[in-house]
C-alpha cells in the first residue's frame, strides 16, 4: 500500500489534524508494546525468583532457603536485639518476603544480637527511690527488688545487682535488674545528747543508735573551757525527735593534725572540716 496514500492530504486543516491525530496514535501503540511487551520479557525472561521469608531463621538456614535458591544474603554489621526470640536468628530482611526479584539478588538481613547493648550504670544512691525508679527505666534498666534497711526514709542507700554492688559508671548490659536498697526509718527516736563528750564517745554513742556523723567543724577556744576533739554542740539538738539514719552535724574544740588523722582512720573517713564551721 502507497503510505501517500494512506496518509490524507495536508494542504487543508482538516488533512492536517487528522495526520497528526494518526502520528500520535502510531506513537502510543509503539510505546505500548516496548514497554509492556518486549522489555518484560527481555529483563525478567527465566528470572524471576519469589524472596522466601527467612525472618526468625538461623544463620545455618540460610544456605537452603537462599542460596539454593539463587540468591546471595548479607549479614547486617549493626545487629538489633530483642530478648524474645533466640540470639543470632533473622530479625529483619530485606527484599520482603514475597519480593519477585533476579537471580543473584542480595538479600539484605539483620541478625538478633547475642547480648544486649551496653549502656553506663547511673548513680542512684542518695536519691528518692521514686526518682531512682525513674532514672532507671530511662536508661532501659529493669527495677529489681526493693531491699529495706535502717536508713532516712525512701533514700536509696545501694544499687546492687544479683546482691553484690554496682559503682556508678560501670557498663552494664541494657535491660538488667537492678536492686535498690532503700532505708526504713521506722518509728521515731530521741536524738541522744552527746555535748561535752569527746569525739570518739559521741561517736560510739550516735552509730549505735542507727545515726550518722555529718559533717565535723573544729572551733578554738581557751585552752582551760574545755580538751581537744571535745563536742560543744551538735545538730539536730538533742532531744529532738529523730529517724534512723539521720544525719547528725557536730561542732568540735580544735585539735591536732595528728588526731585528725587518727579520727578519719577511726571513723571510715568522715569528713573533718577545719575551720569551716562557726557556733550560731
Amino acid at each position: 500500500m502507497d503510505l501517500k496514500n494512506f496518509f490524507p492530504k495536508s494542504n487543508t486543516l482538516q488533512g492536517l489534524l487528522t495526520n497528526i491525530g494518526l502520528i500520535f496514535v502510531a506513537a502510543f501503540i509503539l510505546l505500548y508494546i516496548v514497554f509492556y511487551v518486549i522489555l518484560p520479557k527481555i529483563t525478567l525472561h527465566g528470572e524471576v525468583i519469589t524472596v522466601p521469608n527467612v525472618t526468625l531463621k538461623s544463620v545455618d538456614e540460610l544456605e537452603e532457603e537462599l542460596t539454593t535458591r539463587n540468591l546471595e544474603y548479607e549479614i547486617k554489621a549493626d545487629s538489633d536485639y530483642n530478648k524474645n526470640f533466640p540470639a543470632e536468628v533473622v530479625l529483619k530482611q530485606y527484599p520482603e518476603a514475597g519480593t519477585k526479584v533476579k537471580k543473584g539478588r542480595v538479600v539484605s538481613l539483620t541478625l538478633n544480637a547475642s547480648h544486649p547493648p551496653e549502656i553506663t550504670m547511673p548513680k542512684l544512691i542518695d536519691s528518692g527511690v521514686k526518682s531512682a525508679m525513674r532514672e532507671l527505666k530511662s536508661y532501659g534498666l529493669e527495677v529489681g527488688e526493693i531491699i529495706y534497711e535502717p536508713g532516712m526514709a525512701n533514700l536509696v542507700l545501694d544499687q546492687q545487682v544479683k546482691g553484690k554492688t554496682i559503682q556508678p559508671g560501670t557498663k552494664i548490659y541494657k535491660g538488667t535488674a537492678i536492686d535498690l536498697v532503700v532505708g526504713d526509718q521506722g518509728a521515731p527516736l530521741d536524738n541522744p545528747n552527746i555535748k561535752g563528750l569527746n569525739y570518739f564517745e559521741a561517736e560510739t554513742i550516735l552509730l549505735g543508735s542507727g545515726l550518722k556523723i555529718g559533717e565535723v567543724f573544729q572551733q578554738s577556744i581557751p585552752a582551760d573551757s574545755a580538751g581537744p576533739g571535745t563536742v560543744l554542740r551538735q545538730m539536730p539538738p538533742s532531744g529532738q525527735k529523730v529517724y534512723t539514719g539521720t544525719t547528725i552535724d557536730l561542732w568540735i574544740v580544735e585539735i591536732d593534725s595528728a588526731t585528725i588523722e587518727e579520727m578519719k582512720i577511726m571513723n571510715s573517713g568522715q569528713n573533718l572540716d577545719d575551720g569551716s564551721g562557726n557556733d550560731q
